[in-house]
């Protein structure tokens, strides 16, 4: 009876995660993340779960988990990808919005983010761990045309979570934004990358020409005597 009351009670429990995800131009790189989440995401950028849920052309996407109770888990797959012929640097952000209720959720759920298997945050859900990501962005990377990562998602209930009569639910926020980037610049090749290997001999069939025509000058003023 004890049990079954505590997972009544653990249902109750409810965490919402809004994801939004913006883009910004070259012109507009200087604009705060307040400012950018405003933005449609750039057209050539995909961002897609496991599931094949994709942010719509607003940038939102979101996680809704309820029935929470210690040590449960969430997992999600999100592929970054730009089809679009501009590269881009993608960033992002963590804006904590509430926690209600007698747990703090926002504290309570550890996530870490794993981009192409090397972790880029891990701390609590509010985003103020390592690195504090509502104060910095986290670079996902520049991405020219065709180029796609990976950001695995880890949500840990933590294992002394109480329950109590009155739920607790929590809400946050990712801001993902784009900032155009510069393209890249072709590695120089050939020989124009070590021209300065031509200079001594540039400098030597000078020097043989010259050489050759001071001999003609002084065979032909001695024919002439």
């Amino acid at each position: 009876m004890k049990q079954a009351f505590k997972r009544a009670i653990a249902a109750l429990l409810t965490l919402t995660a809004a994801f939004v995800i913006s883009g910004t131009t070259a012109a507009q790189a200087e604009q705060s993340t307040n400012e950018s989440k405003n933005i449609n995401l750039p057209a050539g950028i995909l961002i897609a779960d496991q599931n094949g849920i994709s942010v719509d052309s607003h940038g939102y996407y979101y996680i809704d988990v309820r029935g929470l109770e210690p040590n449960d888990a969430i997992f999600k797959v999100i592929t970054l990808q730009n089809l679009d012929q501009t590269p881009y640097t993608l960033y992002m952000t963590a804006e904590p919005l509430f926690a209600r209720g007698p747990e703090d959720l926002l504290e309570k759920v550890r996530l870490t983010l794993k981009l192409n298997g090397k972790t880029v945050y891990d701390g609590p859900c509010r985003g103020n761990g390592t690195p504090n990501m509502i104060q910095n962005a986290i670079s996902l990377g520049t991405f020219a045309t065709g180029d796609r990562s990976t950001l695995d998602v880890t949500m840990i209930v933590a294992s002394d979570l109480q329950l109590f009569e009155e739920k607790s639910e929590a809400d946050f926020r990712w801001h993902f934004y784009a900032n155009r980037s510069a393209p890249a610049q072709p590695p120089k090749t050939g020989l124009l990358q070590n021209y300065w290997l031509l200079l001594p001999i540039a400098a030597l069939l000078l020097f043989s020409s010259l050489l050759l025509i001071g001999v003609k000058r002084r065979m032909v003023h001695a024919a002439h005597a």
